[in-house]
């Protein structure tokens, strides 16, 4: 199958993507979880605060040495990981991912965890799942603009199987990933992200990642409060994206395995003072919303987390951004809560309820992704009462970073940061979008430069609009309108009879006046966006299309001008 484009074939692809996708996450989740319960203190996953504290800053120390002394004999294409990673390749290179990368994540990934560095395991999750749903495309050699569509579908099931949210996990991959919203896109992506949820609880069950009492808010006067939470939390998110852009700024300027080594030593100094920010911390989540932890140790454990995880992530540390921005939206909305009480004794929800609208604020702010944050908590927690004042907290903190920092994304500013582009304007998605097959002219004859007279006449009474000239080793040199070699025959034939050439007396096309064009070769599975890039990347005014018609034989399919794009874009949008 060469030319995936009906909904239902999408939509076999998206279920297949998902469940292979599931498994994938599904065995990364254990390759972390199995080491943690037969090494950590009492058998339990994540409990690094039960260790003796000399661990404190000697495991994220020397698995950060380790891990950097990997990475720096790792050729520099292998070690581009992670959810940048995907958008890179999403963006610049239709989606197809190596496999390479994908071990190097799936690794490293399990590797910044057990050693309790201050990341997430989302972000390589992702990776992965975007990898083995690429693979599957490039096996059945889909097109390129249903490969961007089984990447997504990668990503979805990727936050599906992860936190036990099928709803977050298309939000998410629309919301940041693939940047558009049209039904041909939602159904695979639906599907992908169904078929990883069911995966997953056949291994871990359908219980929510957090159990957290049914909390409510407890009066509409919390409503104003819950604005101003809001704002602080923007702004807390807004810092956050400062400090990890610096950290990536300064981290530059040494080499990858010192950074590596530096993060992991100010993560276990932190530790010595919060042994809680150490790995993941879902545990601690899980405490701050049951209000089991006292006042002086969130305000510790929020501002250490807050320094870890911008060292980490701004070092290149290959781990993920989700977990660390629920932890510390959860230990700030812990806070506002305990202000809450206070100012308003009588009125004041929980503290667990602000904890839980602060985890979804300071996602959506940081990713800003607001609706998948918002949806993703309210699957985590399986609590509805939290979606009005997540709603509204959520929507202020993503304006706070965007409107008053003038801040994006942290995934877009470290793309930035790195000299990368994401392209997401309305004209890039809809010629993503498009195949080339679309635009397509074979209106054309082939023939070398040299051409006598006799066969000029041949070739103009079949009357094609294009005329395409092999070079050197019989490939195409040019491409010219056929209307320019029919005016220079007429011209010639015109002249006095003694010196008006003979039928078999020949001249080059390539000498002769005309509006030749240069050419380039592109494959028939490539969209617009990539036939628009490579006309400005090697300055050619046409592209042609082979087509293999037999082993090592190839054909010219058709030919496509910036003319064609252009005409065939105005086509569909008057």
């Amino acid at each position: 199958m060469t030319h995936v484009e009906t909904l239902p074939r999408l939509a076999i692809l998206g279920v297949i993507s998902g469940f292979f996708s599931g498994m994938l996450i599904v065995s990364f989740r254990k390759l972390i979880e199995l080491p943690q319960h037969f090494l950590l203190p009492d058998n339990l996953q994540d409990n690094f605060e039960a260790m003796p504290m000399w661990l404190y800053i000697v495991l994220p120390l020397a698995g950060a040495f380790l891990l950097g002394l990997a990475f720096e004999g790792l050729p520099p294409h292998l070690r581009k990981v992670g959810v940048l990673h995907v958008m890179d390749r999403l963006s610049n290179h239709q989606g197809i991912m190596k496999p390479y990368n994908a071990l190097v994540q799936y690794l490293a990934g399990a590797w910044t965890v057990l050693f309790g560095l201050s990341v997430g395991r989302e972000g390589p999750a992702v990776h992965l799942g975007a990898a083995i749903s690429s693979a599957i495309g490039q096996w059945i050699k889909v097109p390129h603009q249903n490969m961007r569509l089984l990447v997504g579908c990668g990503t979805a099931a990727a936050i599906s199987a992860s936190f036990n949210t099928p709803i977050a996990g298309v939000i998410f991959a629309m919301e940041v990933v693939i940047t558009e919203y049209t039904v041909t896109t939602f159904t695979p992506i639906i599907l992908a992200s169904v078929s990883a949820a069911i995966t997953s609880r056949l291994f871990y069950g359908n219980e929510p990642s957090f159990s957290v009492p049914p909390l409510h808010l407890n009066s509409l006067l919390e409503v104003p409060y819950i604005a101003l939470m809001g704002l602080v939390i923007g702004c807390a998110s807004a810092l956050f994206i400062y400090l990890t852009e610096r950290s990536f700024f300064y981290s530059q300027k040494i080499a990858l395995w010192q950074r590596f080594t530096l993060a992991g030593g100010i993560t276990g100094a932190l530790a010595i003072i919060a042994p809680q920010i150490l790995g993941i911390g879902y545990d601690t989540v899980n405490d701050v919303m049951t209000g089991q932890l006292p006042l002086y140790l969130l305000i510790t454990i929020l501002c250490c987390k807050m320094i870890a995880t911008s060292a980490c992530i701004g070092a290149g540390i290959p781990g993920g951004l989700i977990g660390p921005t629920l932890f510390m939206g959860a230990t700030l909305g812990c806070l506002m809560g305990i202000a809450g009480e206070f100012i308003l004794p009588d009125y004041a929800a929980s503290t667990g309820f602000y904890a839980m609208i602060g985890m979804a604020a300071m996602m959506g702010a940081v990713l800003q992704a607001p609706l998948a944050a918002l949806l993703a908590l309210l699957e985590m927690t399986s609590n509805p009462n939290i979606i009005l004042p997540g709603m509204l907290v959520v929507v202020i903190s993503s304006m706070i970073v965007t409107e008053v920092f003038k801040l994006k994304s942290l995934f877009l500013t470290l793309l930035q940061a790195q000299g990368l582009d994401f392209r997401n304007d309305p004209l890039s998605q809809w010629l993503y979008r498009v195949g080339i097959r679309e635009v397509i002219d074979r209106r054309f004859i082939r023939h070398n430069a040299s051409i006598s007279f006799h066969e000029a006449h041949v070739l103009m009474e079949n009357s094609p609009y294009w005329l395409l000239i092999d070079g050197k080793e019989n490939t195409p040199h040019a491409l010219m309108p056929m209307a320019d070699m029919a005016r220079y025959v007429n011209q010639m034939e015109d002249k006095p009879a003694d010196e008006r050439p003979h039928e078999e007396d020949t001249f080059n096309l390539l000498e002769i006046p005309a509006n030749r064009k240069d050419l380039a070769e592109i494959d028939l599975q490539s969209n617009l966006r990539e036939a628009l890039d490579l006309i400005d990347e090697k300055e050619v005014g046409a592209l042609y299309i082979n087509r293999v018609t037999a082993p090592l034989i190839k054909r010219v399919y058709g030919v496509v001008t910036r003319r064609d794009i252009e005409r065939y874009y105005s086509s569909k949008k008057t």
